[in-house]
């Protein structure tokens, strides 16, 4: 599955009957509906093999943090979670993760490609990580950029891509 072919579908949910064709065509056959019972905002659609979460969150919360959604429904496809290094049950992404853009990205390449920041988090930052360093781009090309560095070794931990915030 390559997030190119995911970016796409943002904003809409996965009964969406194009988005869910793209799913089951990659082997994912339940998705996410709200459960009413424990009333959970949020379903994920977890992809370890590939190193890939997929975030589905409630209509509200998406119109509130990134516009309308394309579609009504449920649950709405709203963020897509990178592994760049096993971690958990989770593998390491493969693939491009955005056009001329891979896992194996540095910090000053990031950067130079992305720009200055919306937000920066070191380890001495109330909410940092130790070993970590965090950036967020709010709009490259239409869409929302998180990556969190390790220092040592200097490599990218995960990346979290979303819709531009509305």
């Amino acid at each position: 599955m390559k997030i190119e072919e995911l970016i796409v579908f943002f904003g809409l949910p996965a009964q969406n009957e194009k988005f869910d064709k793209f799913l089951t065509a990659n082997g994912i056959v339940e998705k996410p509906i709200f459960d009413v019972d424990s009333e959970n905002p949020t379903e994920r659609i977890q992809i370890p093999e590939q190193g890939l979460s997929l975030e589905f969150i409630r209509p509200i919360s998406y119109h509130q943090r990134y516009g309308s959604v394309r579609e009504d429904g449920e649950m709405i496809f709203a963020k897509i979670f990178v592994y760049a290094t096993p971690e958990d049950e989770f593998s390491a992404y493969t693939g491009q993760v955005l056009p001329g853009v891979s896992t194996n990205i540095t910090a000053a390449d990031a950067l130079d490609r992305f720009g200055v920041p919306s937000r920066v988090r070191d380890e001495g930052d109330p909410f940092g990580r130790p070993n970590n360093i965090e950036y967020s781009w709010e709009d490259v090309e239409g869409l929302s950029i998180f990556i969190r560095f390790l220092k040592e070794p200097p490599s990218v931990r995960h990346m979290v891509i979303s819709p531009k915030k509305g």
